[in-house]
């Protein structure tokens, strides 16, 4: 699992992750899709969950592997 957030609940949910081994970005210091690509050798992941909205779902596509998903939720 790859956690991304920039603060807040989101950044204390994902380090919550990363006690259970998730690799934790944050995305207001690190380039998210970079070091997504970089965690998964390339591949990109296999299903991309946007809790942020339209400024992260299309950014998001770069970083989930051929044949990924992206579900999206309407606000």
């Amino acid at each position: 699992m790859v956690a991304a957030a920039t603060r807040g609940i989101g950044l204390a949910a994902a380090r919550a992750f990363a006690a259970e081994g998730a690799h934790v970005i944050v995305t207001g210091k690190e380039d998210f899709i970079a070091r997504t690509l970089e965690i998964t050798n390339g591949r990109g992941v296999d299903v991309c969950y946007d809790g942020v909205g339209i400024d992260v779902f299309f950014p998001s596509f770069k970083a989930i592997r051929k044949y990924g998903l992206e579900p999206a939720s309407v606000k």
